[in-house]
């Protein structure tokens, strides 16, 4: 096994294994990303095959050789976001869903306030959309699908997706962020005009 030193999540295992064939390299990084935290930005591919060989041994449909190819085949140097479909390279043998940068500015924040913000800008100044969201493309500066948001501030702020979900509501009813008019279960959030 490529890395003996910390215990593999058995949360990660299941859940993994329970995607079976549907289990994606993405799929991993994020989920090895929000359960198996080991304090550094991104995750360690040297983990990833870790988690590929238990799956494999355990009888699920992974093929742990087929881990760093499939990272390597995605894998962008990028600082900024170019796009859901690339890894992002985030230090020596890790990767992210998610590019540096937002790990810089978001080190450390809580405020789900900021989360929207800094995202809601990223998307906006570039050339790259969403493959989700409401009738708003996420690109024009219209906010950010809130499934997108949780899945940001759990994986780069290391935050409880449903304490995000809860805090989200709450400004929601404070008139601090706005939500698209045509009610998609994965609408955009944004600030509000007058909370900018």
């Amino acid at each position: 096994m490529s890395e003996p030193e910390r215990a593999l999540s058995t949360h990660i295992l299941e859940e993994a294994g329970q995607r079976g064939e549907t289990l994606l390299v993405d799929d991993l990084v994020e989920l090895v990303a929000r359960f198996d935290d080991d304090g550094e930005d991104g995750v360690r591919v040297d983990r990833l095959v870790a988690y590929a060989e238990r799956l494999d041994a355990r009888g699920h449909p992974v093929d742990p050789d087929s881990v760093r190819p499939a990272v390597e085949e995605r894998l962008v140097d990028a600082d900024e976001w170019v796009g859901e479909d690339p890894l992002y390279r985030t230090g020596d043998g890790r990767v992210s869903r998610f590019p540096q940068s937002w790990y810089d500015e978001l080190a450390g924040e809580r405020d789900v306030r900021r989360y929207v913000e800094v995202l809601t800008t990223a998307l906006a100044e570039s050339d790259a959309g969403l493959q989700r969201g409401g009738a708003a493309d996420p690109g024009d500066g219209d906010g950010v699908p809130e499934s997108f948001l949780l899945d940001v501030a759990s994986v780069v702020g290391g935050l409880d997706r449903d304490a995000v979900r809860g805090e989200v509501e709450q400004l929601r009813v404070e008139g601090i962020i706005a939500e698209d008019a045509d009610q998609h279960p994965d609408g955009n959030v944004r600030l509000a005009e007058d909370a900018r």
